[in-house]
């Protein structure tokens, strides 16, 4: 304490270094939190741009899957060869209630 006392200049230039610390540390905790806000209102933009960027994707393939079962389904050898699976487990169907009858 006796240094603070015996110079003025001491005083003046040790005020103004505390002043300028706490000017400092006050910018700078201020300059941080805001960058972080930024950078995570950032983040989130970018990950709702790709979720929708992903959900039309995902229906594009959707529908592109039902188109190719719709074309598949109306070849006509699928449409005869499901005529006969068809018969097939309708007669399956009728042997397999003949056997419980038995």
């Amino acid at each position: 304490m006796s240094l603070w006392r015996r110079s003025l200049l001491t005083r003046i230039v040790g005020s103004f270094l505390v002043l300028s610390l706490a000017t400092i540390a006050i910018l700078g905790v201020t300059s941080y939190l805001r960058a972080r806000s930024a950078l995570t209102e950032s983040l989130y933009e970018r990950l709702e741009s790709v979720s929708t960027l992903k959900d039309d994707s995902l229906k594009r393939w959707i529908d592109e899957q039902q188109r190719n079962i719709v074309f598949v389904g109306a070849l006509p050898s699928v449409r005869e060869n499901a005529g006969v699976l068809a018969g097939k487990m309708e007669i399956g169907a009728g042997e397999s209630s003949g056997d419980d009858n038995e």
